[in-house]
């Protein structure tokens, strides 16, 4: 697929909303865990929220030693340490629980471990240890694990009262900032977005956009946090050592993290589950009472190393796994090395320089470590006084910048192409965005006309209504406590949610079910129990129980899934019961968390890993290795299997910029300056001189695609594919306007270039589609009811579909039917019957076809009826790709560029590439003699109207959106689930259940009813993609601009361009997708930068 941008959805942007996710049975999202470092189940929890930031003094003091405060004075902390908002970070994943990051601007090291977490209401509690280099020689130099190192929660966060009557807040991680006082209260500095007021003989923190609540006792300890509901986070204490943590949610014993101390230390933290057993993690410390271990509840740990200066210049996370790290005599970070050479210390090495104090060089891991960081090809980072990111330079001289609020939030962001995203804080004395606009002019807005409240005293920081980019209004509602009780659409379809005293959810009601909820119970643990859905369908319902820790242990919904955990929280094995026979799904893992050998009913799959926690060799069940090899930042430079090897080159900004095939077919790409992948040449040479297929991608300002053109045969040039696409509205006979007043940031239409067909895209309220005009040769209309479902299809004005719906949004018109799981077991269009399942929730069998599967849900789809498939690596989307498929003696090979987008397939000694729309859907495919070997043409849904494959040598399984389709069922399966594009809906809902938003509710529903502008390639609810294309080509991110994901390797080696790039548009998208505020801009700013390229994140 490739590039993807987003616009239509900047309204979710700025607005909080409720997610629920419910456990689902069968197919479980978190059974299979991606390795150290990537998004996933791997991931650690993040500490409790405390986003502020540091406003005292630019660099440490080393002319003496600072230990505890100077009495009576507010301590001294140099800015940058902890994570700091909008700071730029150099990431590394050491392991799924160690994270290590580098703030460029500051140099501060910041290292994250998370050994416990306890369940809460309203957030887990993260129990761990954070070091940041920069605290050695400050007035915070030690915590309670030693020198440089804090707790995640509980006894290093805490507050430091000072004779000026100023209070200084040291927030969870490490993050500082000191509240001056002002009258009767205090002015908060100004990244924090939080109100300090004295409470007692104490003080009551309030955070503004959770409205949780942090109480300090005079002392300055932390007693306890209560969420908005008043959940209580208790903190217990003997003679100033905190003695325990207990959360809200979950076994009460299992709530509490019982804290041990040794010679002034913590050394142990002690869980005990309900049944009485426990687990323990523990700390030790060397001679000078620097922490050396920790050794997590089972045989993994983690040691250190330190010099004289007390700086972490050593990290071993596993035998023979080491990280080296140099420092300057300010205690910040010149260079981070992940050995792979153990002989001689040498490995991947990422290095900074600070010519000055408002600027820092970075050189990445691919350059010559003899020659100083000047001297070879690097990013330069200039800085503000607090120490953010203004304008970065890459290697190749491009440039990015960025301007802040006071709160250092992003006000302004201006891309190497002069592209500029614009946000407004207008609201709350300027802590609150009311406006962000697109590069192209799409602007969204939001409206806080809520009053503070006794109940709710951060109310005026929710929004209460909103408009997005088609000037679409919506409404938001809350309760006293400030849950968001409803949301109503410009269609006044209202989302409804009402909750239990404690905040847990009690109801929620669908737009078209008023009156008709579905229910949800608890037990006395505040742990759910119990989804009962609506009247008037057959679903189940569905029961959960957990574990003596707290964690889920059962699914029934029919069926019943059984999960089983190590002692440190990795799922182990999950098993079936009560319809019918599975066989159990295990898992092993290694030292650093990676997923080593998978046992299920495919039989065993085992990954290999190098030192930096990148795959390198995949076997498959059956046999077949796949062997992997990235370069030194984690660009996939080698990639082997049948075919033979793949070979991959980049640039000093690490995007690919050539591809060898097995077959020596060579593949050339070009990039603007944001990285847009402007063209791709095949089967050409080193000039470009002659090629078999030229595709040429045109952008706007906000990196959408405005044309994609794919002419064939450079001897004798005939156009394959020419279409023109445009975000304003038609006007005939006139080009695109790019007026920013005329941008809606919903595609209106487009044109192909070679017939001069126009199609018209028209869009309902609610952003759905309702019609599309001459769309290859058709003209489509399409009505919805109030829950997103399509109840009616009209081609060329006939009616050719019309459904109706039950309570639980599923089809009840003839011939369609479900389980009582949810799963479609027929269909009319296409006529399927019967489709039957096993306890997993895996199609197994539709009409007299079958199927099976690898792990425990449906993303590695490996026989069908007519082929057998295999994966390798994960994509830019977290899913494993589909390199090969077999069918009748014949294996397919997809070729695919570095982050998973697919380029090509070798047939047999034949090279062919793909071009593909903007919606990454293979249009045609194109043989290396430079002659069309297939079309496809697809209507507005992704269903097939055309489809020639008059010389392949078999059938093309990539197709809608990049996905694999199935011809005996006319399906096409996006990651988790399979999707019918006849129906334009999934077969099966979505185990994430979002609430309270008309736009999410409906789990069977595809792209938000907009196929034209997003796509779901995991098949967990829509992604934000607006005109998917093959554009960037930055190591890891080839996914859009500005949109870019971490890739495989990217944050295991270093920092390439990929991995700076990944944290952008992807938080974005995942946030929209949750409904939790996103900063437009800030994401914005990450598009198309590497430390070889750019960061500003």
């Amino acid at each position: 697929m490739g590039q993807r941008t987003m616009v239509a959805g900047m309204l979710s942007a700025l607005l909080t909303t409720s997610a629920l996710v419910i456990p689902s049975g069968g197919a479980a999202t978190a059974a299979a865990p991606a390795p150290a470092g990537r998004d996933g189940a791997g991931k650690p929890v993040v500490s409790p929220k405390s986003k502020s930031s540091v406003w005292l003094f630019d660099t440490p003091d080393t002319t003496r030693s600072r230990g505890a405060s100077l009495a009576g004075a507010a301590p001294s902390v140099p800015k940058g340490t902890g994570p700091v908002r909008n700071a730029t970070q150099l990431s590394f994943s050491l392991s799924d629980r160690l994270q290590a990051k580098v703030n460029v601007g500051s140099g501060n090291l910041m290292l994250s471990s998370t050994e416990l977490t306890l369940p809460g209401v309203a957030g887990d509690v993260t129990v761990g240890a954070t070091f940041n280099s920069l605290l050695l020689g400050s007035d915070l130099a030690t915590g309670a694990h030693g020198a440089g190192w804090r707790t995640r929660a509980g006894q290093d966060v805490k507050l430091y009262p000072a004779d000026d009557d100023s209070v200084t807040y040291a927030a969870a991680d490490g993050v500082v900032g000191k509240f001056t006082a002002s009258g009767s209260g205090y002015s908060t500095p100004g990244e924090f977005k939080a109100t300090l007021a004295h409470n007692g003989s104490g003080w009551k923190l309030t955070e503004h956009d959770s409205g949780r609540k942090l109480f300090f006792g005079s002392d300055g300890l932390l007693d306890k946090t209560e969420d908005r509901n008043d959940n209580v986070t208790d903190v217990a204490y003997s003679g100033g050592q905190m003695t325990g943590i207990t959360s809200d949610r979950g076994p009460t014993a299992a709530r509490t993290a019982a804290a041990t101390w040794t010679s002034g230390k913590i050394s142990k933290y002690r869980q005990t589950g309900s049944d009485g057993s426990w687990r323990e993690v523990s700390y030790a410390y060397d001679g000078n009472g620097r922490l050396q271990k920790i050794q997590s509840a089972t045989w993994r740990k983690v040691l250190f190393e330190y010099d004289t200066a007390g700086d972490l210049t050593k990290i071993t996370t596993k035998d023979n796994t080491y990280v080296t790290i140099t420092y300057d005599g300010q205690h910040r970070v010149t260079s981070l090395t992940q050995v792979t050479d153990n002989a001689t210390m040498q490995g991947s090495t990422t290095r900074l320089a600070y010519p000055t104090s408002s600027q820092t060089l970075v050189a990445d891991a691919r350059q010559d470590i003899s020659l100083a960081v000047s001297a070879v090809p690097h990013t330069t980072y200039d800085l503000n006084s607090n120490k953010r990111v203004t304008k970065a330079t890459d290697p190749a001289g491009n440039e990015q910048s960025k301007t802040y609020t006071p709160y250092s939030d992003v006000a302004t962001s201006v891309s190497p192409e002069n592209s500029t995203v614009t946000n407004t804080f207008g609201a709350n004395a300027g802590e609150s965005m009311t406006k962000s606009e697109s590069p192209t002019g799409a602007s969204a807005s939001a409206a806080y006309a809520n009053a503070a409240t006794s109940t709710n005293p951060t109310a005026n920081f929710q929004p209460s209504s909103s408009i997005d980019t088609q000037s679409n209004s919506s409404t938001y509602t809350y309760n006293g406590a400030g849950n968001r009780t409803s949301t109503a659409d410009a269609l006044a379809a209202k989302a409804e949610v009402d909750y239990n005293s404690d905040g847990t959810v009690k109801t929620s009601t669908d737009p078209a079910n008023t009156g008709n909820p579905t229910n949800y119970s608890y037990d006395g643990s505040k742990q759910l129990t119990t989804v009962t859905p609506p009247t008037g369908n057959g679903l189940a319902t569905r029961t959960m129980t957990y574990d003596p820790y707290g964690r889920l242990k059962t699914v029934n919904d029919g069926c019943t899934t059984s999960y089983t955990y190590s002692l440190d929280d990795r799922i182990s094995q999950i098993d079936y019961s009560g319809c019918g026979t599975q066989p159990s799904v295990t898992y092993d893992y290694g030292g650093t968390g990676n997923l080593l050998t998978r046992v299920d009913a495919s039989g065993t799959t085992t990954w290999s890993y190098d030192n930096l926690n990148r795959l390198r060799e995949r076997n498959n069940p059956g046999g077949g290795i796949l062997t992997y090899v990235p370069d030194a930042v984690g660009n996939l430079v080698g990639l082997t299997d049948g075919r033979g090897t793949t070979t991959y080159y980049y640039n000093t900004r690490n995007w690919l910029v050539r591809m060898d095939t097995a077959g020596a077919t060579r593949y050339n790409f070009q990039y603007d300056k944001d990285g847009n992948r402007t063209y791709t040449y095949f089967a050409t040479n080193e000039t470009n001189s002659s090629w078999a297929l030229r595709t040429q991608t045109r952008y706007d300002k906000s990196n959408r695609p405005t044309r994609i053109t794919a002419t064939r045969n450079s001897a004798s040039p005939a156009t394959v594919f020419d279409v023109t696409y445009c975000h304003a509205e038609y006007t005939a006979g006139q080009p695109c306007s790019t007026a920013k007043a005329d941008d809606t940031g919903l595609r209106q239409w487009q044109k192909d270039e070679v017939s001069g067909a126009v199609s018209q895209f028209t869009y309902d309220k609610a952003n759905r589609l309702t019609k599309a005009t001459d769309y290859n040769g058709k003209t489509y209309e399409y009505a919805y009811n109030s829950n997103g479902n399509r109840t009616s299809v009209k081609v060329d004005g006939t009616t050719t579909q019309t459904l109706t719906y039950n309570t639980a949004n599923q089809i009840t018109t003839t011939n369609n039917t479900y389980d009582n799981r949810g799963n479609q077991t027929r269909t009319s269009t296409p006529t399927v019957n019967p489709v039957t399942y096993n306890p997993a929730k895996q199609m197994t069998g539709a009409n007299s076809g079958s199927y099976s599967y690898a792990g425990s849900d449906q993303v590695e789809l490996t026989q069908t009826a007519t082929a057998t498939l295999r994966y390798g690596m994960q994509d830019q989307h977290g899913m494993p790709w589909l390199q090969s498929w077999t069918a009748n003696g014949s294996t397919a090979y997809v070729e695919r560029d570095g982050t998973g987008t697919p380029l090509g397939l070798r047939l047999g000694s034949v090279d062919h590439a793909y071009v593909l729309d903007a919606l990454g859907s293979p249009v045609a495919i194109v043989k290396a003699d430079g002659t069309v070997s297939a079309t496809y043409r697809y209507d507005p849904y992704g269903n097939g109207t055309t489809t020639d494959e008059y010389d392949l040598s078999q059938t093309n399984l990539i197709r809608y959106t990049g996905g694999t389709y199935d011809s005996t069922t006319g399906f096409t399966k996006l990651g988790q689930r399979w999707y019918n594009p006849a129906q334009g809906r999934f077969t099966q809902q979505d185990n994430l259940s979002f609430i309270g938003n008309p736009e999410h509710g409906n789990r069977y529903a595809y792209a938000g009813c907009s196929p034209t502008n997003f796509i779901d390639p995991t098949g967990q609810s829509w992604e934000c993609e607006l005109g998917g294309m093959i554009v960037v080509g930055a190591s890891a991110a080839i996914i859009a601009a500005p949109l870019s994901y971490f890739g495989p390797g990217a944050v295991y080696a270093g920092v390439a361009a990929g991995s700076a790039i990944g944290g952008g548009y992807k938080s974005v998208c995942e946030n929209i997708q949750k409904g939790e505020p996103v900063n437009w801009g800030d994401a914005a700013q990450q598009a198309a930068w590497g430390v070889a390229g750019f960061l500003i994140s």
